[in-house]
């Protein structure tokens, strides 16, 4: 249940100021890393849907949902930035979120993940994997 509310959450926050909401609703520092990294996955996630809607296809890096594309075929087509901010951040523990696109995989066409606190794939507690995948 506190999953569903989460991703309400980043549906309601997506398209506003997401960072100053949740200071000013007091969920900035109390917020655990973990759930930080599950909202900023379900922003990216929202804009990848935003940029497949005007392109027609994923974009090839989630910098790609900030900086218009180098490819002048998507460039015609993009509509973006897709998300406000300056730059990808990295993760809660300082870790670049890893996007993955699956050209042949129509069930799992992207996937996001941060790695947790150890920045290794896999792991358990404060380590574990957070995926989009996961996220759904």
């Amino acid at each position: 249940m506190r999953t569903v509310l989460v991703l309400l959450l980043v549906v309601l926050l997506a398209s506003s100021g997401c960072v100053r909401v949740l200071a000013h609703l007091g969920l900035g520092p109390g917020v655990s890393k973990r759930e930080t990294a599950a909202l900023q996955i379900g922003q990216f996630k929202l804009a990848i849907m935003s940029f497949y809607m005007h392109v027609g296809d994923l974009p090839r890096t989630l910098s790609e949902l900030i900086e218009e594309p180098a490819d002048k075929a998507i460039a015609r087509a993009w509509d973006g930035p897709y998300l406000e901010m300056e730059a990808i951040p990295n993760d809660p523990w300082g870790h670049p979120y890893v996007y993955h696109r699956y050209e042949d995989n129509e069930e799992l066409p992207y996937e996001i993940i941060s790695f947790g606190a150890d920045g290794k794939e896999g792991g358990t507690g404060a380590d574990a994997d957070i995926s989009s995948t996961s996220l759904e």
